[in-house]
């Protein structure tokens, strides 16, 4: 359906297939979530059936590090900072660092990692809204109740997200410096890892 859809058209007509193609898809997407969150609630119920908000946090939390750990650990040993060859010339001849410069260019690659744990998080938040309601027919009630619980969710995990990919962002700029990181290696590596392994063993 959306190939119908022409970006330079500015006709009333496209821009009103485009406000369907926006509810239909938003509608597909609610019945997809509230689909899940039927399994979702069950597992939090399993873990934890007294509190299952605290079983939704702890999901959550290993999910973010054990991301964390293996991005970082990865961003030790190739640099997620990438540019292409006329990029890299461009950079070179401005006369700015070049780290900080490719710290600027994160937005894209930040928001492409976000959006499986926004999905993530969503469910998580209507699978909670399943939690504390009662089997039945979807009324507005139902779908604001699951709609907050899916936006507090999402809105809790972006600035921990982004603190996350911030850091992994600052390892990569720190790995284009070769020299300087075969050096320091050691140290960092050792710190991350353990670091990553305490966090997830007190969970």
């Amino acid at each position: 359906m959306s190939f119908a859809f022409v970006s330079d058209d500015r006709s009333w007509e496209n821009i009103l297939y485009l406000i369907y193609l926006v509810i239909f898809f938003s509608v597909w997407w609610f019945v997809v979530l509230v689909f899940f969150a039927g399994g979702g609630a069950a597992i939090l119920q399993g873990l934890n059936p007294q509190q299952p908000q605290i079983a939704a946090v702890a999901v959550a939390l290993i999910a973010f590090l054990l991301w964390f750990v293996v991005a970082g650990f990865r961003s030790l040993r190739r640099s997620p900072v990438v540019f292409s060859e006329e990029d890299a010339y461009l950079v070179c001849q401005m006369p700015l660092d070049p780290r900080k410069l490719g710290l600027r260019w994160m937005l894209m690659p930040w928001l492409k990692s976000l959006v499986p744990f926004a999905a993530f998080a969503v469910t998580l938040g209507f699978s909670l809204a399943e939690v504390g309601m009662n089997p039945g027919a979807i009324t507005i009630n139902r779908v604001l109740n699951y709609s907050w619980q899916g936006l507090r969710a999402l809105l809790a995990i972006i600035p921990i997200h982004l603190a996350m990919f911030t850091m992994i962002w600052i390892i990569g700029a720190w790995r284009v410096n070769a020299r300087r990181y075969n050096r320091l290696l050691p140290g960092p590596t050792a710190l991350f890892g353990m670091s990553g392994l305490f966090l997830l063993v007190e969970l």
